[in-house]
């Protein structure tokens, strides 16, 4: 017998893949898949230790390869919600070491990060201050109410607990929308039950990893934005700027069989490892707005 974290749903759920002896399965009802028997808190706050960030050629100070890589998507990322807020207080959710934050500063911004990893806020705080960037977890974080314009959460919401309370405290924080570009607004991106890659790979989907306690799609991010105050405006696959050792990198931490093997091959060519290029990986970009 199994419970549904966001609709509510008792019985039976499908099996769809397992992590580490843990069962990830799907809601019947709502779609959503998670983690059961979720990781303690305390077993999730040493997922984000200095070794985390192997995968991203980051444990010993910051990559500008890497650097360069993200700040691109983000920067594509942040142009998506210009649209609607081009200005205010931002809060990026699981900022690391912020490079979103450098990207939002840039177009004129006032950047605020939370960050659990005490590693990668360590970075950010040398970058924005003491003041603007918050150790911990957002629960725990001593924000200001209808202080934020926009609040991002980029690969955040599905390492989350418990995703309704997070949306519910961003939208105490959250200014309330006057006018047609007026705050109020969440931009994510989360991994998506339905995408190509997920269709393709099924229970290998390299989106199922530990840390991972929560998969989405459109279904249950509406049902989800309904119960805490908000409204999808934007919802389309993400894209992501990569590089072949990037992508290395991640495949030598969450090894899959033979994509492992191929790009340590292709890796050996240099001028090729280096070039950027963007890609789908199986998650969603998607905005929300505080009504």
């Amino acid at each position: 017998m199994y419970k549904c974290f966001l609709c509510d749903y008792q019985g039976e759920m499908k099996i769809k893949s397992s992590v580490e002896g843990r069962d990830i399965v799907k809601c019947p009802k709502c779609e959503l898949e998670f983690i059961y028997n979720q990781p303690t808190f305390e077993e999730i706050k040493n997922i984000y230790s200095r070794d985390y960030y192997k995968a991203w050629g980051m444990e010993s100070g910051e990559n500008t390869e890497v650097a360069s890589m993200k700040k691109s998507t983000f920067s594509d990322m942040l142009k998506k919600i210009l649209p609607y807020k081009n200005c205010g207080n931002i809060l990026d959710i699981g900022t690391a070491s912020g490079f979103l934050l450098e990207e939002a500063k840039k177009l004129g911004f006032e950047p605020y990060g939370v960050e659990l990893s005490e590693y990668s806020s360590a970075i950010a705080k040398k970058k924005f201050g003491e003041e603007r960037i918050y150790n911990g977890t957002l629960e725990n974080a001593n924000f200001e109410e209808n202080f934020f314009d926009i609040i991002t959460m980029c690969d955040f919401l599905e390492h989350s607990q418990n995703p309704v309370n997070i949306l519910n405290i961003c939208n105490k924080l959250l200014n309330i929308t006057t006018n047609s570009n007026g705050g109020g607004y969440i931009m994510m991106t989360v991994p998506n039950t339905n995408s190509f890659t997920h269709n393709i790979m099924c229970k290998k989907w390299t989106q199922y990893k530990f840390e991972h306690l929560f998969y989405f799609n459109k279904k249950n991010i509406e049902i989800l934005a309904n119960k805490t105050g908000f409204k999808i405006i934007y919802f389309k696959s993400a894209l992501k700027t990569m590089t072949l050792k990037y992508m290395r990198d991640q495949f030598n931490v969450y090894k899959l069989f033979p994509i492992t093997q191929l790009l340590n091959i292709i890796n050996r060519i240099p001028i090729i490892n280096k070039l950027k290029f963007k890609i789908r990986l199986g998650e969603s970009l998607i905005i929300l707005k505080k009504i």
